[in-house]
């Protein structure tokens, strides 16, 4: 009778998958005077896999607007598996600026720890509106909605 003894090493290697951004483009839309730590945008990617393949790890970058001098208002705070944008400065728009609205954007690449890390991301616009004090108005008049076109509504006091 004849036998051998053999080992045999097996390697198994985790099959890591891509984090799913849905949706990866958001858009939202924000009043200039909206409180200081307010929470404008909350995110959730999914990852099937366990252990460090399906951690993940949420990164802010990319902020563009020609108004902010690209300087971002807004900050990143991860807990767990979710990722919230929340203000973190003034969206009021630059002195003499009189603009009704602004645009924003930024990126936030969702990356795994695997060994072969994988990411997804979401892409952001963000409009910022403006209300204005019209204070040099010092006569305001209603007027009704049936009145012609062309009609004169209202005379300033001299």
């Amino acid at each position: 009778q004849c036998s051998t003894k053999a080992t045999l090493h097996v390697r198994v290697h985790s099959s890591n998958t891509v984090p799913v951004c849905d949706p990866s483009n958001v858009a939202i839309s924000l009043r200039y005077d909206v409180a200081i730590s307010t929470v404008v945008l909350k995110l959730r990617a999914e990852d099937p896999d366990n252990g460090s393949d399906g951690q993940l790890t949420y990164t802010y970058s990319n902020f563009r607007s020609a108004f902010l001098h690209n300087v971002s208002p807004f900050r990143l705070v991860q807990t767990n598996r979710v990722a919230y944008v929340e203000v973190m400065s003034s969206l009021a728009q630059p002195s003499g600026s009189n603009s009704a609205f602004y645009s924003a954007s930024f990126e936030v690449v969702v990356r795994d720890s695997g060994v072969r890390p994988k990411s997804c991301s979401y892409s952001a616009t963000v409009i910022i509106t403006q209300l204005f004090e019209f204070k040099h108005l010092k006569h305001v008049s209603t007027v009704r909605e049936d009145v012609a076109a062309g009609s004169t509504v209202s005379t300033t006091p001299s």
